[in-house]
């Protein structure tokens, strides 16, 4: 949040909170009854911390809007903290994103300029999106009992060309979260195999 935010946002919350009503803080109250000073107080001592209930209206007018000298300064921690990246790299280069309809076609544009290790990292993205994508159109196909007629078109899409919607190496996958979580392991895994051997009722 750019400062001027920060301080609507404070103000913001301490109009909606009156301290006086929180707890009981009287100098005259029992040792262990009193409430500490921050009593009441969770919400908006933490700075940075927005409220679980905020009014939609201050939701709308919050933006991330930088002026030159926050973006330079933003810029300058993103690529000492994560040099080796492919967000420092995009920063570095002043690509303009939004240029891209997606990250395949972002992919497709830089594989042959970023780092190997980026191109590799962004390739096993490409294709692990693929498969969840097939995962999300078998999903709504069944939300709907077959009556999605996009969900129907896309479905026999991907039907044809399943080895490259479903291919990817979840092994790779799982090294590279860094998380061989069992469950998560055996959700894909079992996700793949039923994509790929067309047992699309185990799938459910």
């Amino acid at each position: 949040m750019t400062i001027p935010e920060m301080i609507r946002l404070s103000l913001y919350l301490r109009s909606q909170k009156k301290e006086e009503n929180f707890g009981n803080r009287k100098d005259d109250a029992e040792e262990g009854e009193k409430d500490d000073r921050d009593a009441g107080r969770g919400d908006w001592i933490r700075f940075f911390d927005l409220p679980e209930q905020v009014d939609e209206q201050l939701r709308e007018q919050l933006a991330i809007s930088l002026t030159r000298d926050e973006a330079a300064f933003l810029r300058q921690k993103i690529e000492k903290s994560v040099p080796d990246t492919l967000l420092s790299y995009i920063l570095r280069n002043n690509i303009d994103l939004t240029r891209y309809d997606h990250f395949g076609v972002l992919y497709a544009a830089l594989k042959d300029k970023v780092p190997s290790d980026i191109a590799q990292n962004m390739k096993l993205a490409c294709d692990f999106n693929r498969m969840v994508y097939a995962a999300r159109v078998r999903y709504n196909l069944l939300l709907s009992r077959g009556q999605n007629s996009d969900a129907i078109s896309e479905w026999k899409q991907i039907e044809e060309r399943m080895e490259w919607y479903a291919g990817v190496n979840l092994e790779t996958v799982l090294h590279f979260l860094g998380r061989p979580d069992f469950r998560l392991r055996r959700f894909l895994m079992s996700l793949q195999t039923a994509l790929l051997s067309g047992d699309y009722e185990r799938g459910r």
